[in-house]
This record gives structure tokens, sequence and C-alpha cells, in this order.
């Protein structure tokens, strides 16, 4: 079997998967999609030269198939088009890293995008060493080398993963550390060796898993009639939880000693947590687990705990900025070490952070009762303790 009957068989099985891609193919034959394939296919001479490489035969193969401009799998988490010619064109320009996608990845063929801020592409001069024909995904713009994933090894496998609904591969090749589940079970019984070892905080810790759980299950039944209002709110404690949200690596040598063991045990009990109020969806902040990423968000929050984020600014009313929700685990802010505070996430300094719960229980009971926070910025209601 060629590569292009094996992209055709690959797109004829991604076809029969669900509804969504029956629908994708009655477009992309309406649409006169394989044309669109062709003229592509037509500039890949083009494209060549003025890289001075062979472009992979499965890439070509694909466009020589003709039987589809895109994939996505079920949940919509993955997705991908292939850029036209014109695009092609604009994007591929050697030496101009800004119609790339930043200096990191000059010298690279991006073939398609996402329809969010993504780019996938090739790596035809084998410049990260793992061969000429191998699949990258990467944010189009102000992406660092070490945030970029391996989604396929050619490109017939990275068909393949979508045909198969599988999710992508997200390999960090260049990341400075990779956790593995043994680290993370290490770090949940590190908390709970602490947690134990004073019974007062213990104690503490169980009556506040009890109250989120009351409250949460209350929210259930009070939001039942609003669509979508409760999505995935699972509080179930597992031994990996805090492989899924936290960067272990940087939380074991950087801050475990130093956070607050109630905090820590509450969140690894939350596991995967979203819930939704009139004021748009909160959730356990996933965004510090980057491989060997920091887990503060920049300087000015340094020296706070950031777990939750939302998803539109309450306090800017901006639907492109989100809030970052924090616990001032060593009380510079003045209003406890347990005090938990809400700041836009587009840089503003501490003082116009606004201080919402007394702790991380009465702030989960505010999301679920749907009670307003006070947006007042500390630097406005009182001075800021020197």
């Amino acid at each position: 079997m060629t590569n292009t009957e094996k992209i055709k068989e690959i797109f004829e099985r991604y076809y029969q998967r669900d509804e969504m891609t029956r629908k994708a193919k009655k477009e992309f034959e309406q649409q006169n999609g394989s044309y669109y394939m062709a003229e592509i296919l037509d500039s890949i001479p083009e494209l060549e030269k003025r890289f001075g490489v062979t472009l992979p035969e499965d890439y070509k193969a694909f466009l020589e198939a003709g039987a589809g401009i895109g994939m996505s799998t079920m949940d919509n988490c993955d997705k991908f088009y292939a850029f036209d010619k014109r695009v092609m064109l604009d994007w591929n320009i050697l030496g101009d890293v800004e119609a790339n996608v930043s200096d990191t990845f000059e010298d690279l063929f991006v073939f398609g995008a996402d329809y969010c801020d993504c780019c996938y592409f090739i790596d035809v001069n084998n410049k990260f060493g793992l061969g000429n024909e191998t699949v990258w995904k990467s944010y189009r713009s102000g992406a660092k080398k070490e945030d970029i994933k391996l989604v396929g090894k050619n490109f017939i496998e990275f068909l393949e993963n979508f045909a198969n609904n599988n999710e992508l591969v997200t390999t960090k090749p260049f990341a400075p550390y990779k956790p593995t589940l043994e680290d993370g079970e290490a770090v949940v019984k590190m908390i709970e060796e602490r947690a134990r070892a004073d019974e007062k905080v213990y104690q503490e810790i169980l009556e506040a898993e009890k109250k989120i759980d009351g409250y949460i299950e209350e929210a259930k039944v009070r939001f039942a009639n609003i669509r979508n209002a409760i999505f995935n709110c699972k509080v179930e404690r597992k031994n990996f939880d805090i492989y899924g949200y936290m960067g272990l690596e940087p939380f074991k040598s950087k801050c475990f000693d130093n956070f607050p063991v109630k905090s820590l045990a509450i969140l690894l009990y939350l596991g995967w947590f979203k819930l939704r109020n009139s004021y748009g969806w909160f959730w356990l902040n996933n965004k510090m687990n980057s491989y060997g990423a920091d887990i503060f968000y920049n300087k000015e929050l340094s020296e706070y705990l950031r777990f939750f984020e939302n998803s539109n600014s309450m306090i800017k009313r901006k639907d492109w900025d989100r809030d970052i929700i924090f616990q001032d685990y060593q009380n510079k802010l003045g209003r406890g070490s347990d005090a938990i505070y809400i700041i836009c996430n587009d840089g503003s300094p501490i003082e116009e952070a606004c201080y919402i719960a007394a702790d991380i229980v009465e702030f989960i009971r505010k999301i679920c009762e749907d009670e307003p926070f006070d947006l007042t910025p500390i630097g406005e209601s009182k001075k800021l303790p020197c």
C-alpha cells in the first residue's frame, strides 16, 4: 500500500467515526476540497526550492490523496487544518522569523494550524535532532524551545492519532524535567505524613473536605436547571492528582517546605475541579504544570500560592483576560495566611489584587452559592503593610 493509499484509508476511518466527522467530509466535498489540496501540492516545488530541502513523502501523499484538509479529536482538544498555498508561502520565509513562529523555530516547515493559537510544523532540517520527518506543535508566537511538543514521528503517525481519536503525543523533548507518576505519589505521601504529624492540622483538613463536599452537592442541586453549571466536578482523592496540575520538580524543590500543608492537602482532595457560577467558570489552575516551568505566574505573584483561575476577568471585565486566584500563605498582605485574593492576569501590580475569602473553603462556598466577591483593590481599601 502506498502512502497515498494509507492516508486515504486513514481519512475514511476518520469520517466514519461520528456525526461531526461525517459532516466534515460533506463540507470538504461541497467546497471542492480536493482542488484546494491540489493547489497546495502544486506549491511544493516552489517551497522546496526556497528551503533547499525535500519535504517528506508522506506529507506530499497527504496532499495528493485529497481526502481532507484537516482533522480533530472528538473532544476538539486537538485539531488542525492545512494552510492553503498563499498562507504557506507567507509563513515559510527563511530568515523572516516574524512570518514563522519565533526565532526558536526558524528554518522549520509550517504546514498548518488549529483554530486557536497553535501551529504545526515539520523539522525538515532536523534542527532538533530527532529526524527530518518529525511533526511538532507549538504556539504561533513567543514559544520557547522547551515548550514545543512532538506530535508524530512522521506525518502518517500524526494523522493516525486523529483518526483513532488518540490524544496527541505531548512529549516535550527539550523540557528540563519530565515528572513521573512515582514523583506524584511521593509528593502525596510527604503531604500526608506532614498532615498526620500535626493532629490539629489533619482534623482541619478532614473538616474542610467535608464542608467542600457539602457545598458542591448543594450546588449541583441548586444549579440543576442551569445547563453546564457543573462540569466534571470531581472530588475524589487519588494518589496522583498532584501530577495533573502542578509541576512536580519545581513544586518539590522550591515550594513544598514553604506552602501550608492544609492548602496542599485540599488541592489534592479536589483533584480535577471545575465549577461555574453566574460570573463564569472557575477551575484548578493547570497552567503551572508545564514540565520544568516555574510554579509562579510572574514576579508580582512569586510570594503567593496561585492555584485557581477563571474563564474571563471579573476585575477588568474583558473576555480575553482571566483572573488568578491565590493564597497569601506568608501573610504579606495582612489578612491572614489563609486569605484568598483575586488579581487580573495582565501583569497588574499586587495593589490591584482584591481580598475575596478568608480561606480556600470559603472561596469554594462562595462559588457554589453564587455569592458575589468584593472586588475592591486592596490598594484602595487600606494601605499595604510595609
